[in-house]
């Protein structure tokens, strides 16, 4: 048997170590290219929806606290507050609706939300806001527990 001379081995290492090098490099830059293509995702798609959904929760939060401070005060500037807060709900959740259309477990989620938000305004808020404002005005639940708890 031959015995591989120096020159021989070195070139077949270096020819090894390039194929090796060759092939980690493909896979990183597969590793890259799919890292990219999540990102976009998540830039593109994702973010724009989560931004649209903290949007509808902002503004569904600051129609409760307007319409809490309408409730207490009777002041029509938290009622015009309250109302336009409302009215901004719905087209702040354009892109949030648009996205989950695409993906049926969330849409059913995003819609549970909105008929969620919709049921409050119908089951508390509109009975508040047409009760009216100030003090005086709340439901006598709180006095008729208060003399039930004081009753010896």
């Amino acid at each position: 048997m031959r015995r591989w001379s120096v020159r021989r081995i070195l070139v077949s290492l270096l020819v090894g170590s390039t194929l090796v090098a060759l092939f980690i490099g493909l896979i990183g830059a597969f590793a890259v290219h799919e890292t990219t293509e999540t990102v976009d995702v998540v830039s593109q798609e994702l973010g724009p929806a989560q931004n649209s959904n903290s949007r509808v929760m902002e503004a569904m939060l600051d129609a409760e606290t307007e319409l809490r401070a309408y409730t207490i005060s009777g002041e029509q500037q938290q009622l015009s507050d309250y109302r336009e807060a409302i009215s901004q709900s719905n087209p702040l959740g354009a892109v949030l609706r648009r996205y989950a259309a695409t993906h049926q477990q969330l849409d059913s989620l995003v819609q549970e939300q909105f008929a969620d938000a919709a049921a409050w305004v119908h089951d508390f808020a509109d009975p508040a806001v047409r009760r009216g404002g100030g003090p005086g005005t709340y439901d006598g639940a709180s006095t008729s527990s208060a003399s039930i708890a004081s009753t010896p």
